[in-house]
């Protein structure tokens, strides 16, 4: 495998492509102040469904193997993405039904950020655990 990134296409040729990309991610802006403080009184607490977080989890354990090993992350219709949709789409239901009674649209802005947050941070995970 080489160690670099192909310019033409953007694809990601080795671990330390992944690697590169997950650890230095771009400065991300966000106003929270229309977001209460969680337990501590400094961060905001968030809770992501269990059974999204599992099926996350299994998703990308199997893609990042699959990567590292050189080999095409996954067809976009197998079983593990079809439930991770799923998911998803059920955890995000219910947070759009809770703005009628306790959220507030920026409420539901932040969990979007948070999802995308803590896929990435899973990755950089799965990454770290394979070159340890």
């Amino acid at each position: 495998m080489k160690n670099s990134i192909d310019s033409r296409s953007g694809e990601i040729t080795s671990l330390r492509d992944i690697l590169d990309r997950v650890q230095c991610p771009k400065f991300i802006s966000t106003d929270c102040s229309a977001l209460q403080r969680g337990i501590d009184n400094y961060h905001i607490d968030v809770h992501l469904s269990d059974k999204f977080s599992l099926q996350a989890y299994s998703i990308i354990e199997a893609v990042v193997k699959r990567v590292v090993a050189g080999q095409r992350a996954l067809p976009g219709n197998t079983e593990a993405l079809v439930y991770f949709r799923t998911a998803y789409s059920e955890m995000m239901q219910t947070s759009y039904h809770r703005v009628k009674t306790d959220f507030t649209p920026e409420v539901i802005r932040f969990l979007h950020f948070a999802v995308i947050k803590h896929v990435l941070l899973e990755t950089k995970s799965q990454l770290n655990k394979l070159v340890a």
